[in-house]
């Protein structure tokens, strides 16, 4: 065992060292179309003029990562700061996966998890842009990790995490908003107690209640997230779109004030699935299989060595996920937040914009239930899943 957390201890640092040695390679650019504006709204913030990109687009973006990378530009970090930022949390994260494989299995699967993930080329890919993805994966393992830990302990500690956790990563992409209601009924029916979830429910509302209270003070409207749901949703679904991005906006509604505009996008968006609901189907399947693609989307990503790199990561773990998957059913009470997590993250994607980048906050139990689906495949390994409990 002693030798084993030393050999865990030199793949995580093995992996702290691949993340760094890949972001040191990268220029001194931004190469998404959203860095710039997490980067505008950083420095807005710092100079006085609030948590905006500008002044019509006032909470048009989740506040969390701005201020993370303001406080790292107020130390007089730059870009290559924040991105050691992203390594080393993206190397906090690998521990993470050690610990939900521990504690919903064994603590070998939780080791081999962590090594697969430590050079996971997904994971060491996104420490190297000015995005949400790798601070919204920690919260989202940290969120999960803790609640699975409150359905044996609903102590005080795990409930507050979980709470709060959640709560930050709702903050950092309002994804998570939905998936937090979800969250509450599946502890509920883990631990069989009201008292524990109301007080998850209110450790997660008052960890985003300052962002509702700030919306409602600048914009006059409650919003728990973004006036940019309305437009993603118009962008996955109109006429022009394939599912992913789709740069096509009628010019009469970007020039409405914010919060008209998220809901007439919502209107217009409502009005052409209407009109064709055809297409929307065959968008939902499209955008399913955007999410799930084993080689890159984007065109600026699609070199042989991106295809290969992609293929060998995606295609060998589906088979083990599987099995992993109809065995990890018989824990349902602790699995029941990865699953929940995996199907609830691809069905909201293809409603509304789907990438292989959305798909990042669930590959760590993509690889978690593949080393546990391995280890059920291996001698005596389907007599210890089902002792498992």
């Amino acid at each position: 065992m002693k030798k084993r957390k030393v050999y865990l201890w030199v793949i995580i640092g093995l992996g702290f060292l691949f993340r760094l040695a890949f972001v040191l390679t990268l220029e001194d650019h931004f190469y998404f179309g959203d860095e710039p504006l997490y980067l505008l709204m950083a420095e807005n913030f710092l100079k006085g003029k609030g948590l905006i990109i500008d002044l019509a687009h006032k909470a048009f973006r989740p506040p969390l990562f701005p201020l993370f990378t303001a406080f790292i530009h107020s130390l007089g970090g730059g870009l290559v700061a924040v991105r050691i930022a992203n390594v080393l949390l993206s190397t906090s994260t690998v521990y993470l996966i050690y610990l939900l494989g521990k504690d919903l299995f064994t603590e070998s699967i939780g080791f081999w998890s962590a090594a697969a993930s430590a050079f996971w080329p997904f994971f060491i890919f996104y420490n190297g842009f000015y995005l949400t993805e790798t601070l919204y994966l920690f919260l989202v393992l940290a969120a999960t990790l803790y609640l699975i830990r409150t359905t044996t302990d609903p102590s005080a500690e795990n409930i507050f995490l979980s709470g709060l956790f959640l709560g930050l990563a709702s903050l950092c992409r309002p994804t998570m908003l939905l998936f937090v209601l979800l969250s509450l009924i599946l502890s509920f029916f883990a631990v069989r107690k009201l008292k524990p979830v109301v007080y998850l429910a209110l450790t997660c509302s008052l960890t985003i209640s300052p962002w509702i209270v700030r919306n409602y003070l600048v914009l006059k409207a409650f919003i728990p997230g973004t006036t940019m749901g309305g437009r993603v949703f118009y962008e996955g679904n109109n006429l022009a779109s394939s599912g992913g991005p789709c740069q096509v906006f009628p010019e009469e509604i970007e020039s409405l004030p914010e919060v008209e505009r998220d809901r007439v996008y919502y209107q217009e968006t409502f009005r052409i699935i209407r009109i064709d609901p055809v297409r929307f189907y065959w968008l939902l399947f499209h955008k399913f299989k955007r999410f799930w693609s084993f080689i890159p989307n984007a065109a600026g990503f699609q070199t042989p060595f991106y295809r290969c790199l992609s293929l060998l990561a995606m295609v060998p773990p589906l088979p083990l996920f599987m099995v992993g998957l109809s065995f990890s059913l018989r824990r349902w009470r602790k699995t029941g937040f990865l699953i929940t997590q995996v199907v609830y993250n691809t069905l909201f994607h293809m409603v509304f914009l789907s990438s292989i980048r959305y798909r990042l906050p669930i590959e760590p139990f993509y690889l978690i239930l593949a080393v546990f689906g391995l280890h059920c495949l291996l001698p005596k390994g389907v007599a210890e899943a089902r002792e498992i409990e």
